[in-house]
């Protein structure tokens, strides 16, 4: 665990926490170690740490680290199992320690739901609390949470250049792979000199200008009864879509109105539709037979 943490020191500092997955036998059966956090000011474990320095490296390390191994005495252990090691050993980064024995409601019976997550001895999945923290751990990780979440937590953030979705304060977005070579969009998701637009993000878009007036950018779309869009020549946009004609057959034999899809039986017969389900029509055929 210090190895790790002394490998990765770089860039731990950056970063709420650093998990290693591994496929290591370790002595006692050991499938994953973590350091803890505390709600204590001046600690060096878990979710937004201090700077560390040990006696034997001069440089700073962060102990915001845990691991998970997925081999236990030469084998593999199952997925969901992995999972749960994985998510004990974060528990103990936010600051959980294990549940202990002495305490029925955080080490309940298997007839009570089985043990939690955080128990010292790996739960299996099978029961209905194994995949949740007890009330002893949330209300560690809630101490710690309100004590150190400030210090290196932030709000999340979607707007992201190069998520190939233009969001807001960007003119366009190439995609990570197109950051650098895009012919319209530069790596900070801005506009080239002398472009309008991009061919990757618009559809009335070509070589970084506005597409020609009455180019189509949508084909009709009978189930829904749209009808073609085609571009204005003053916009990198594909205009809404208009109704497709009336009587435009649509989904299941209907026919548009104004827009709309108008179910057969209503169109042709003037009746209410309905649906049967499969166990019906066989019903159906067997009350025939």
């Amino acid at each position: 665990m210090q190895q790790f943490s002394n490998d990765i020191s770089d860039k731990a500092s950056s970063v709420c926490l650093a998990h290693l997955f591994t496929y290591q036998d370790f002595d006692m059966g050991t499938l994953g170690l973590a350091y803890v956090g505390s709600h204590k000011p001046n600690t060096h474990g878990g979710i937004c740490p201090k700077a560390y320095r040990s006696e034997s490296s001069q440089k700073a390390i962060y102990l915001n680290t845990g691991l998970t191994s997925t081999k236990n005495y030469g084998k593999t252990i199952l997925t969901k199992e992995a999972d749960l090691v994985t998510t004990h050993e974060l528990g103990h980064n936010f600051g959980s320690e294990h549940d202990p024995d002495s305490m029925e409601d955080c080490a309940p019976s298997e007839d009570r739901g089985g043990k939690y997550v955080m128990y010292p001895i790996a739960v299996s999945g099978d029961h209905q609390n194994n995949k949740m923290f007890s009330i002893c751990s949330r209300e560690s990780i809630l101490r710690t949470l309100m004590n150190k979440a400030a210090l290196c937590f932030k709000e999340r953030n979607n707007k992201v250049c190069g998520n190939s979705r233009v969001d807001e304060g960007e003119d366009c977005d190439p995609g990570l792979l197109h950051q650098h070579d895009d012919p319209c969009c530069t790596s900070e998701c801005k506009f080239r000199n002398s472009a309008k637009c991009s061919d990757r993000n618009s559809p009335c878009c070509r070589r970084c200008q506005f597409e020609t007036a009455q180019k189509k950018c949508q084909e009709a779309i009978n189930a829904t009864c749209k009808g073609e869009s085609y571009c204005t020549g003053n916009s990198s946009e594909c205009p809404a879509p208009g109704n497709a004609a009336d009587d435009t057959v649509c989904v299941d034999l209907g026919k548009c109105v104004s827009g709309e899809c108008r179910p057969f039986c209503e169109i042709e017969r003037n009746l209410k539709s309905c649906a049967c389900n499969g166990e019906s029509v066989i019903q159906g055929q067997e009350g025939r037979g």
